[in-house]
């Protein structure tokens, strides 16, 4: 049963597993950390820390940052492969794929992004995916136009 439900893609490769993903204003790394600026889910969503809307401006970029397992010593590539919901046709359309390597051994996970910029208003997801095309993960979240830049309900957290 186990490898029916991994050859259908129904479960994660072993042994990655996608421990955190979410989209972001923006991702900077410095040394050892990621900082990461997102907007911070409403109060009474408690069990989440980051919100899946993203208030875009035109011009700026948005960030899809995610944490993935990996044990020690493995090296492969990951991709970030993003994707957008067209509501005329009822169907998800790739517009990217941005792959990165990564190497195991971390107890927070492998941390990596991926940015794109001319975004369009709507849903979106990120399928991050290893490069035999088996998912491991995906974010979800929606495009928001916003022209006023009001980023009141931003964090910018490290990880």
């Amino acid at each position: 049963m186990i490898n029916l439900f991994y050859f259908l893609n129904l479960i994660p490769p072993v042994p990655l597993a996608l421990e955190e993903g979410f989209v972001a204003y923006n991702v900077e790394k410095s040394d050892d950390y990621y900082t990461v600026t997102y907007e911070k889910e409403q109060w009474y969503n408690f069990w989440d820390d980051n919100n899946n809307i993203h208030f875009y401006t035109e011009n700026s970029d948005v960030y899809v940052y995610s944490s993935i397992f990996a044990p020690t010593k493995l090296t492969t590539t990951v991709a970030h492969r993003w994707k957008w919901y067209n509501d005329n046709t009822e169907e998800w359309e790739d517009t990217d794929r941005i792959e990165y390597d990564i190497t195991g051994g971390r107890d927070g996970g492998y941390r990596g992004y991926t940015y794109k910029s001319g975004m369009m208003e709507g849903l979106w997801k990120v399928d991050v995916i290893t490069e035999s095309n088996q998912i491991i993960g995906i974010v979800n979240f929606e495009i928001k136009f916003d022209s006023t830049g009001n980023k009141s309900s931003t964090v910018t957290s490290l990880f």
